[in-house]
């Protein structure tokens, strides 16, 4: 399959989001070749029988899935190299479809990216927000299903600091019910209403500042990441959305 496999931080793709709603989710790496493998409670899922047998690649990225259906699961595996996740697929079908999983308790439903852009701009500090095109919405399959069960939610929007004319963002996404995320990695910070970690990740090419926060309060967690925004901004765009998500 991957050759010698290791399991990388688990769930780092939904910070463990798919226990929320009973199911699991792993990232396995090898090579350069790196494998998403989800597995859901079938009731989870709102037309079940579209993922059996299903596989695509979605668009140019080269996203590419396949999943398998069994009387109780859904089984997803996710990766760059279709062949190998179908090999995947293959190998683990029939303990997937064994596995005793139990469907998530209801959520709160998430505010819309257009109730939550005014209560973040005043913190943000790169001016007006307006939505952004869909190019960085998540793209698996196993992300919509999230999306749809009320377990995850995705926005983005972008601005214009007035000390430059350089295009600024924001990013969160939205995990209701998780109470905490997995392996959230950076320096642990203290919020007034949570905890959270900070991380300065890879400078774009016209060096602005690129920080980002994972935050939980014991219910909710969420991330924000801020293309342009300074630390402290993003810490207090996450304190303003988990109090939104706690209503």
């Amino acid at each position: 399959m991957l050759g010698s496999t290791e399991p990388l931080i688990p769930e780092e793709e939904y910070r463990g989001a798919a226990r929320t709603v009973g199911g699991i989710s792993c990232t396995w790496a090898s090579g350069g070749n790196v494998a998403v493998i989800s597995v859901l409670p079938r009731a989870t899922i709102t037309e079940p029988t579209e993922m059996n047998n299903s596989t695509d690649c979605i668009n140019s990225l080269g996203h590419c899935f396949v999943s398998r259906l069994s009387e109780a699961n859904v089984l997803f595996v996710a990766g760059w190299d279709d062949q190998i996740n179908r090999t995947i697929a293959d190998e683990v079908e029939v303990h997937a479809a064994t596995l005793e999983l139990v469907g998530g308790a209801a959520r709160t439903a998430v505010p819309d990216c257009e109730e939550l852009a005014p209560v973040l701009e005043p913190v943000a500090g790169i001016g007006a927000l307006s939505g952004l095109g869909t190019d960085n919405v998540p793209l698996r399959p196993v992300w919509h299903i999230l999306a749809d069960a009320g377990a995850a939610h995705f926005c983005v929007w972008g601005g214009t600091a007035s000390t430059n004319s350089l295009l600024h963002a924001v990013y969160i996404w939205a995990y209701p019910g998780l109470s905490e995320p997995r392996a959230a990695a950076g320096e642990r910070r203290a919020l007034s209403n949570g905890d959270a970690t900070l991380r300065e990740i890879s400078q774009n090419s016209d060096d602005l500042p690129n920080f980002e926060v994972t935050a939980w309060d014991g219910v909710n967690t969420v991330v924000v990441s801020g293309r342009g925004m300074r630390a402290d901004a993003v810490i207090e765009t996450s304190e303003r959305l988990l109090e939104a998500l706690a209503g």
